[in-house]
């Protein structure tokens, strides 16, 4: 997952393959169901090889648009959790985090940034629990932990 944000913060705009690799990290199942639906039906499949059936299927099944659309980003946050998205210093941002979180002023959700505004809920939504910043206190770990 790591090395996924990693790209995801590094992209530059949308971008297909983005896509495939964010829905097979997070629905393994739904991923494989669409790569089969988009294998060649059996006739087809007579006349291919089995390397020209997968290449077939590879490159006709399509990802929900996580990178390129905020209706798409957003289902990767988990359900009852706050999200916000930020554009106001130029650089898109957005957090994902426990409700009411930001309202603490001992705990402040980590602002995530990307070259727009669905890459950034892409990080944010993907981006594992992180470490609290110090003046926060173990006991309120649980109430400030952002994904």
């Amino acid at each position: 997952m790591r090395e996924l944000i990693e790209r995801l913060e590094k992209a530059e705009g949308p971008d297909a393959e983005l896509d495939k690799c964010i829905m097979m990290a997070v629905d393994y199942k739904e991923y494989e169901r669409r790569w089969w639906a988009a294998r060649p039906d059996d006739i087809a499949a007579r006349y291919m090889s089995k390397d020209q059936q997968k290449q077939m299927a590879e490159d006709n099944w399509i990802a929900p648009p996580y990178t390129a659309s905020i209706d798409a980003a957003l289902t990767l946050a988990p359900e009852g959790l706050d999200w916000r998205i930020d554009t106001m210093t130029g650089l898109p941002g957005a957090i994902v985090c426990q409700p009411n979180a930001w309202f603490s002023h001992k705990t402040a959700p980590r602002m995530h940034h990307g070259k727009s505004p669905a890459l950034a809920l892409c990080i944010a939504a993907l981006k594992p629990a992180l470490p609290l910043p110090r003046n926060v206190t173990p006991d309120h770990r649980l109430r400030a932990s952002t994904i």
